[in-house]
C-alpha cells in the first residue's frame, strides 16, 4: 500500500548484484531497467500512493548502474492526474514512478543462477524444488545436510514455521 518494503534496500542491492554476477556469468542480459509506474485509479489509492516514503521527491535519479551506489535503487516520484494521463492514455488520480525497478526474465535468470551456482559447487551443487512447512523438514534424515538453504517463497515465506513472524 505503497510503503516502502522491510529492508527493501539491501534487498534490492543484493538482488542486482546477483542478476549481475548472472549477466556475466551467461555474457548476455537476463534484466531490463524499465521503470514501474502505479497508478493511482480512486483518491484512496492516490492518498495511499503519494504518502509512500520518497514519493515526494522532486528529482529521482536514474537506475544504478553496475558499480554505482544503490541508496537510492527504491526512489519514486509521485505523478500528478495530468502526468500519469499522459503516459498511461488512462483515467487516472496519480501515480508513482519507480525509475530503478527491473524487469528480470525470470526462467533464463534462474537457469543462469544455477548454472553459475554448479560451477562454483561442481557436485556439491543440488537442487531441491519443494514444499516445506517447517525448515526442519531439510535438516531431518540421511543425507540432508546442507551447507545453506535459500528459501524463494515470496509472500508464502510466512507459511513456514520458523518464518511466520518474518516482516513480509
Amino acid at each position: 500500500r505503497g510503503r516502502e518494503v522491510w529492508r527493501g534496500a539491501p534487498g534490492f542491492a543484493a538482488a542486482s548484484d546477483l542478476l549481475h554476477a548472472v549477466e556475466d556469468h551467461l555474457g548476455t542480459r537476463v534484466s531490463r531497467a524499465t521503470g514501474l509506474l502505479r497508478l493511482a485509479l480512486d483518491d484512496e489509492q492516490a492518498t495511499a500512493l503519494r504518502s509512500a516514503p520518497s514519493a515526494s521527491e522532486e528529482h529521482v535519479r536514474s537506475p544504478p548502474t553496475h558499480a554505482q551506489e544503490r541508496s537510492d535503487a527504491l526512489a519514486q516520484r509521485w505523478l500528478s492526474a495530468d502526468e500519469a494521463k499522459a503516459i498511461s492514455g488512462g483515467d487516472a488520480r496519480g501515480g508513482v514512478f519507480a525509475p530503478s525497478a527491473v524487469c528480470v526474465d525470470v526462467p533464463r535468470y534462474l537457469e543462469g543462477l544455477w548454472s553459475a551456482c554448479e560451477e562454483m559447487g561442481g557436485s556439491a551443487c543440488r537442487w531441491h524444488l519443494r514444499g516445506v512447512e517447517s525448515l526442519a523438514e531439510l535438516a531431518d534424515g540421511p543425507g540432508r545436510a546442507y551447507d545453506a538453504v535459500v528459501v524463494t517463497a515470496g509472500a508464502g515465506c510466512t507459511d513456514i514455521a520458523e518464518l511466520t513472524e518474518a516482516p513480509l
